[in-house]
């Protein structure tokens, strides 16, 4: 008679349980209790088809072998959860994730810097570096270099997402490449420097400054040289790459 209240405490201490996983997420625990009865009339259907067609014996073998398998599949899941698809999917779409947001990150300072520059805009620089830009040059390169280096050398054939991403990139790479930059304030009498963006962005980084400007004096006088209308375009291209980026 002792071994009964052991029992009902058992049972009272599950449903306690049960409760709590109830408790703290309604939505999960019903679709885990919903998933768990399915899969089990699933399970009682198929080994009475099997019963049917094999005997009883058979169902039990085919039944011991599927649970074998179940059971193989569990314990690699737990052990290298990285050699599963969804894992390996769910891994990979993380990683775009956190890659696109770093871009995001350079490729808006560049896309704010080059509006300024460009006279298209008269907000602060909040946030904006010269290294900043340079790496946004840098991950523009890189998307472009990428990309490109998949569909010419390893023949992928790219998404119209990654066309539009590669087209963009390509864009604005080659127009950063020729861009010039001069400062908007120079020394009384004298002409101001004018330097190509990469060497420009290079010097602020150096801390060589015309003028005895700080780094942010330097980043807001900062113009093109050259026509506008190159800028322009490239803003237009970076801001379909963050739309873009910012989708993933």
């Amino acid at each position: 008679m002792g071994k009964y209240p052991r029992i009902f405490e058992s049972v009272m201490r599950a449903c306690k349980v049960v409760g709590r996983l109830y408790k703290d997420n309604p939505t999960v625990f019903i679709t885990a209790v919903v998933g768990v009865v399915l899969i089990v009339l699933l399970t009682v259907l198929f080994s009475i088809s099997v019963a049917r067609l094999t005997g009883t014996r058979g169902a039990i073998a085919v039944d011991l072998a599927l649970f074998w398998l179940f059971a193989r599949l569990v314990a690699r899941a737990l052990m290298f959860p990285g050699s599963l698809k969804l894992f390996q999917r769910s891994t990979e779409a993380n990683f775009r994730s956190e890659i696109a947001r770093q871009y995001v990150h350079y490729i808006r300072q560049l896309w704010t810097f080059l509006r300024h520059a460009a006279k298209q805009s008269e907000s602060m620089l909040r946030g904006v570096s010269p290294e900043g830009v340079a790496s946004g040059c840098s991950v523009v390169e890189t998307l472009a270099q990428t990309l490109r280096l998949q569909e010419q050398q390893h023949e992928v054939k790219l998404t119209a997402e990654q066309k539009q991403v590669l087209q963009a990139a390509e864009e604005v790479e080659r127009w950063l490449s020729s861009a010039k930059v001069r400062s908007a304030v120079s020394a009384p009498g004298a002409a101001a420097d004018t330097l190509s963006l990469k060497d420009w962005l290079r010097q602020q980084s150096s801390n060589l400054y015309a003028h005895g400007m700080s780094r942010y004096q330097a980043l807001c006088c900062a113009e093109f040289a050259d026509d506008l209308s190159g800028a322009i375009s490239s803003i237009s291209h970076l801001e379909g790459l963050l739309a873009i980026l910012d989708d993933l």
